[in-house]
Order: C-alpha cells, then sequence, then structure tokens
C-alpha cells in the first residue's frame, strides 16, 4: 500500500466533511493510505496574504515543515486555495533564500528544507495513482453521465509556479472522468470564477457569476457539474437554490466533487448521508444509471 501526505484542512473538517468521506473512501479503495498532517495549522486562505505576506507565507510553511518533519515527500491538498497558498510558499522560499530565512524564523523551531512536492486532487489520481490502477479497481461504470468539468479559477492559475495542466483549457479531470464511464463536454467556462468568497459579503456578485455557469452548463446538454474545490462546490450548489428563491430561476444541475465520482464507480459505499448537504439531489441523475 503507497501512502501520501494528506493536508485535510478546515473545510473538508467542517463544511465539506461529505468531500473528505468520499475522498477517503476512494484511496482506500486504490490502496492508498491518506497520511494527515499531526498538529496541522489553518493556511490562511483567503485572507492572511492580504493582511500580510509574510502571514501568507508562514502559515503553509509551518503545514510544510510538519508534513517534512514525518517523511512526507507527497503532499496531498484538495482546497484550491489552500493548494495555491502552499505551492506559492513552497515556491517561493524554493527561489529566494532571503525569503526561506524569513519565514523559517516565524516558524521556528520548525524549519522547512523544501522536500515537499505540493500536489492537488487531480495531480495525485492522474500522476501518483494513474489509468492503470484506477482501471484495475474500477467495479461500474458512470453510464455516460454528461458533465461539464469545473476547475474554478484557482486550481490551474497559482501565481509564479507551474501549472499541472494548461491554464485555460486543462484537461487532466476531462481524461479521468472518461476513465470512469463519464461524458465530459467542452465549455468554455471551466477555468472563470464562481465568486468565490464573495458568496459570504457579495450574495449578488457571486449568485451572478455562477447563473452564467449554470447557463451555459445547461446550454451545452450538462447533467451535472463536477469539482475539486469545497468552496467552488459549496457556491455552485448553493447559489442554485438562491436563484430558485429570489428570481424564481430554476436550474437542476447537481454538483458532484470529483471524489463522489470516482467513489461511486469504485464500488465505494458513500451511504445516503453523502448527499444530504446538497441543495440540489442528485440521486435522479444518479438512479438513471444505477448508481444511487
Amino acid at each position: 500500500m503507497r501512502s501520501i501526505g494528506y493536508y485535510k484542512s478546515c473545510s473538508l473538517h467542517a463544511s465539506s466533511k461529505d468531500y473528505s468521506h468520499s475522498m477517503e473512501s476512494a484511496f482506500a479503495a486504490l490502496e492508498t493510505e491518506l497520511v494527515t498532517i499531526q498538529d496541522w495549522n489553518c493556511c490562511g486562505a483567503s485572507s492572511a496574504h492580504a493582511t500580510s505576506e509574510l502571514l501568507g507565507l508562514a502559515l503553509p510553511a509551518r503545514n510544510l515543515a510538519l508534513a517534512e518533519q514525518q517523511g512526507l515527500t507527497t503532499l496531498l491538498v484538495p482546497c484550491s486555495a489552500c493548494y495555491s497558498r502552499m505551492l506559492q510558499a513552497a515556491e517561493k522560499m524554493r527561489l529566494d533564500d532571503h525569503v526561506a530565512r524569513e519565514v523559517n524564523e516565524v516558524i521556528q523551531p520548525l524549519r522547512y528544507l523544501g522536500t515537499v512536492q505540493v500536489k492537488n486532487i487531480l495531480e495525485i489520481l492522474a500522476g501518483d495513482i494513474g489509468a492503470g490502477e484506477i482501471l484495475r479497481a474500477k467495479r461500474r461504470d458512470l453510464g455516460g453521465m454528461r458533465v461539464v468539468c469545473y476547475y474554478g479559477c484557482y486550481l490551474t492559475r497559482t501565481p509564479r509556479a507551474p501549472s499541472f495542466d494548461d491554464r485555460e483549457n486543462p484537461q487532466t479531470m476531462e481524461r479521468l472522468l472518461r476513465l470512469l464511464g463519464a461524458e465530459p463536454i467542452d465549455w468554455p467556462y471551466k477555468t472563470d470564477c464562481c465568486g468565490a468568497g464573495f458568496s459570504l459579503s457579495e450574495e449578488a456578485f457571486s449568485t451572478q457569476l455562477c447563473e452564467k455557469l449554470y447557463d451555459m452548463a445547461q446550454r451545452v446538454g450538462a447533467e451535472a457539474l463536477v469539482a475539486t474545490c469545497p468552496l467552488c462546490q459549496t457556491n455552485l450548489d448553493l447559489n442554485q437554490d438562491r436563484l430558485r428563491r429570489e428570481k424564481g430561476i430554476q436550474f437542476n444541475l447537481p454538483v458532484f466533487y470529483i471524489t463522489d465520482l470516482l467513489g461511486l464507480a469504485l464500488g465505494c459505499k458513500l451511504g445516503r448521508k453523502q448527499w444530504r448537504t446538497h441543495f440540489v439531489d442528485p440521486k435522479e441523475v444518479l438512479g438513471r444509471r444505477a448508481l444511487s
């Protein structure tokens, strides 16, 4: 059994427990142990760096140093915002000795030496696990489920850091979903913003951005959206309910995490509880393929 470091993050312990459940179930089916960082802390996303650049680097760097201390060389960071902050901290400390010294002074007695590779869920599945392992573990087919892949504006666009895929037209999620038997549909908004944290402070702004995404997803014939980020999934799910209540606009597009569909294809028993927190019930889409 392989082992991979795991930064579970604040949201996966609270509002997005369903993400952690499907993720941990899927990785168990792939015979991969997710090793959580001991004594982890919030990485500061997405406000710390707006308060202090040093704080915005020191918070994720402390987690990287803890992972290093545990002997972890690869770190899975499922949340896109957390992934961006972790990757930026690792890259800045790697490229700038002055920054590395300054940050290590803040997090002492810990010290980050730069040996941890920060990766998102798509990098881990496509690279560390690989298509062969996924196909060998596959137990069910997604039956041609028509989906649009939503990467959001963070995942491929970490400033001054290399991207795992094309920044504007990534394809990793599409390739993974085809392996599982889904039918990813091309659409132009896969890296557009859903409003991110503005869903709390500027509801109307976030809802307007999401409405554009729903409309296009529906136009291209999608049955569901697939996301990798807890905040993106929440926004895309919640704002459909807001539009229904406030404007009478009806969209009915379930929003899955990539690990929800992966888990189903691997035969994981996710249970009814997995879908209870969804504002758009996915049972109809799943039921048409005997996946519910």
